[in-house]
Order: structure tokens, then C-alpha cells, then sequence
């Protein structure tokens, strides 16, 4: 298996349910000596990083998951601060030393909390997931990447007495983890 590093961009890592528990499935289905996973609500003070050592993360790895939930259909804020930090000029793209992540393999691993039949539908969410999709594959095609895929799952909210379970919740997120495991291996 490859080093893989999980960026892990929910804003309260704590109060995730799909997040939390794909996490923790990874963590107990790789080894330990092959996983980073880097909870940025824990790496940021004052919502600012350690770009130098957060870059040396991304260098170790083989693999890069983005591992996330889609808010209001892209990354959450602390997520897309740490790409607009940490994924720079004379890093990932341009300089002399620019495209250091053109050779990873990078996945998009999200959760969704409405219904897949609301996506591509014009009466709720005119977009398909794939064209949702676009801006965020297209930022690492500018670093040169080529191996770019995703996994999400939806139907991840659980909002008491009124939308989903725990218990559904938890299954399809097992699934999604498995997914994941499956395209690192």
C-alpha cells in the first residue's frame, strides 16, 4: 500500500457523523505507518497553517485524499483557505520549483447530504455532480496532476426527528471508506 495522506477539512471533526466515521474506518484498516491524516480545524491557529510543514505532508505521500463535506457545493472555508495556503505558486505550480504533486495521486472523498436525484435535476440542483466537479479537478490540473478521481456519498445528513439516521448514516459511510480503500490499493 502507498503513504496516503487524509486532509480532513470539516470545520468540527467532533460533530460529524459520515466524516468522523470514514475516518475512522480508515484508521482502523491501514496501517499506522501509512497514514497522515491532518484534521486542519487542529492545524490552523487563528485560520492560518504552517504552509512549509503542511507542503512536507504532501510530499510523503503517495496518495492525497480530500476528505470533506460538500457545503454549499465546494469546500468548506477552512478547507479552501488551506488549498489557497498550502497549494502555491513555486510549490504546485510555477517558479522554478513548481509542480512538486504532478506525480500523486489526489481524491476527491466527500460527503453529500441531500438525495442524488436533486443533482442534474432543474427543479432543485440544475448540476450534475460531475459538472460541480469541474473547479475542483481543474485546480489540480493546473499543478500538473494526473491521477485525479472521487468518491461521495450521499443522503450523510442527520438532522434529528426530522432527516436521515445515525444508523443509515453509519452504513454508507463504511461503504465509502471501502471505496476509498479499494483505490488505494
Amino acid at each position: 500500500m502507498k503513504n496516503i495522506t487524509i486532509i480532513s477539512g470539516h470545520p468540527n471533526h467532533e460533530s460529524s457523523i459520515s466524516n468522523k466515521a470514514i475516518l475512522e474506518y480508515l484508521e482502523s484498516n491501514v496501517m499506522k505507518s501509512q497514514l497522515n491524516i491532518r484534521k486542519l480545524e487542529d492545524l490552523n491557529t487563528n485560520f492560518e497553517f504552517n504552509v512549509i510543514q503542511e507542503q512536507e505532508a504532501l510530499l510523503q505521500a503517495d496518495t492525497i485524499i480530500f476528505q470533506f463535506p460538500l457545503f454549499w457545493y465546494s469546500f468548506p472555508a477552512l478547507m479552501k483557505k488551506w488549498i489557497d495556503d498550502v497549494i502555491c505558486y513555486g510549490f504546485a505550480f510555477g517558479g522554478e520549483k513548481g509542480a512538486q504533486l504532478k506525480d500523486k495521486q489526489f481524491i476527491f472523498s466527500f460527503t453529500v447530504g441531500g438525495q442524488e436525484s436533486a443533482y442534474g435535476n432543474e427543479n432543485e440542483i440544475a448540476l450534475t455532480m460531475d459538472e460541480l466537479l469541474k473547479p475542483l479537478k481543474q485546480m489540480l490540473r493546473y499543478c500538473q496532476v494526473k491521477d485525479i478521481s472521487y468518491v461521495y456519498s450521499h443522503n450523510m445528513l442527520y438532522i434529528p426527528d426530522m432527516y436521515g439516521s445515525i444508523e443509515d448514516i453509519n452504513v454508507r459511510s463504511e461503504c465509502h471508506a471501502s471505496k476509498l480503500l479499494f483505490m488505494v490499493n
